[in-house]
């Protein structure tokens, strides 16, 4: 029944998805193109469009998805979804494991688009124009514990957002909200984001360690140890610090949680329809 319910979800998506991924691969395209004519306009224009691209590509996407995912189960198409034979939550699993899978298709698309890109930028930082050669020399003068760190923050954060942006359609959705339209998932977001802020500051006081960035030694050309970590005193602090907190990581995987059990909830209930 999984494997029918992604089935459903790629047809419905793929359109949208393979908009966003096409848009994205040409707007590089042409951004890497211009910054290979070295022109003084032309060349910042094209660095421009490729990097804002870049950064914004993976953002972009998942809110597409979280859009489809509330028209999908909230608005007219949601009465033949919830009328399926399958219980709520599994249906809601389902939608969030087909987000995960286009967030790391997204991800691996992200790669390859700054390996076209780096081609024509790589030189300006004084380094090859074959991104992946540069990047595993990043990676060998880095701890490998560090490295695999780094990879697994950006994978969850991704994630963590989707599954924020799914617990908001779907709290927004409800019978207090649904009323506004595409307005309740906003308003339950833009509440959710100030209180995540908050919380993530209150997490960083409670759990007061980080990491020490320090020279690298046996053949790294960075290294770190775990201190403990006072933010206020750091942001008294004339000098600026090395040291990055690491009090939001327990939060940002309590609001994971609490994002999917909470909306897992809501979809084995009845749930409000436009």
């Amino acid at each position: 029944m999984i494997t029918t319910l992604l089935k459903h979800e790629w047809m419905r998506t793929r359109g949208l998805v393979g908009a966003v991924a096409a848009a994205a691969t040409l707007a590089v395209a042409v951004g890497t193109g211009l910054a290979f004519t070295e022109l003084p306009v032309l060349s910042q224009l094209g660095s421009a469009l490729a990097l804002v691209v870049l950064v914004a590509l993976l953002p972009l996407a998942q809110m597409v998805l979280a859009f489809d995912f509330w028209r999908s189960s909230f608005r007219r198409t949601g009465y033949f979804t919830h009328s399926l034979p399958i219980r709520g939550g599994t249906i809601f699993w389902t939608k969030l494991l087909w987000g995960a899978i286009v967030t790391v298709g997204l991800l691996v698309l992200n790669v390859l688009l700054v390996a076209l890109f780096w081609a024509a930028f790589g030189p300006v930082l004084d380094l090859s124009r074959n991104f992946f050669a540069d990047i595993s020399t990043v990676f060998e003068l880095m701890p490998a514990s560090f490295t695999t760190a780094m990879i697994l923050m950006v994978v969850l954060s991704g994630f963590g957002w989707l599954a924020q942006l799914y617990f908001a359609a779907t709290l927004g959705s409800g019978r207090a909200l649904g009323r506004f339209g595409i307005g309740g998932p906003v308003i339950v977001y833009v509440a959710m984001y100030m209180i995540v802020q908050a919380v993530m500051f209150a997490g960083i006081l409670l759990f007061p360690f980080g990491l020490e960035f320090v020279p690298g030694n046996g053949g790294t050309m960075l290294d770190y140890n775990l201190v403990n970590y006072n933010v206020l005193n750091d942001m008294l602090s004339p000098e600026a610090s090395q040291t990055m907190p690491l009090g939001f990581l327990p939060v940002l995987l309590v609001v994971l949680l609490v994002s999917v059990i909470w909306s897992t909830r809501i979809w084995n209930r009845k749930v409000a329809l436009a």
